[in-house]
């Protein structure tokens, strides 16, 4: 198949000067190709909106367990502890709480994201606590 290109006078004028060394139909196969192969992407990756969507709402509802887990599970580590226990792990950093072993334990399953999701929940579960006292 033929089709017809336009190209700018300057474009067009270097072309001249290089004479046969570029394959001007080969480098405009291989543009279109590329561009071809760039706009079916896109077009995919509109028609997963609606996964997308579903995806999100499922990661913050998996996130959201991963607290809750944390918060629960907090409760069960402060019934053998005792209060400067619980007070130091409600207020230490998200990064220091991993020093704990049992928590260690509870985590190393778990992705980056869950981690932080679940140490969250672990230390506002003992702030909880420590409101009561």
């Amino acid at each position: 198949m033929r089709i017809t290109i336009f190209v700018s006078e300057q474009l067009n004028n270097e072309l001249k000067k290089l004479g046969k060394e570029i394959n001007i139909s080969a480098v405009c196969q291989k543009a279109l190709q590329e561009e071809i192969t760039f706009y079916k992407n896109i077009k995919e990756v509109k028609g997963m909106e609606k996964n997308l969507v579903k995806w999100r709402k499922q990661k913050e509802d998996s996130l959201n367990f991963t607290y809750n887990d944390g918060l629960k599970e907090s409760t069960e580590w402060a019934k053998g502890m005792d209060y400067n226990d619980i007070k130091e792990y409600s207020t230490k950093a998200l990064g220091n709480l991993e020093e704990n072993e049992w928590l260690t334990e509870q985590i190393q399953e778990l992705s980056e994201e869950e981690q932080e999701k679940y140490l969250e929940g672990f230390q506002d579960g003992l702030r909880a606590i420590l409101q009561k006292i």
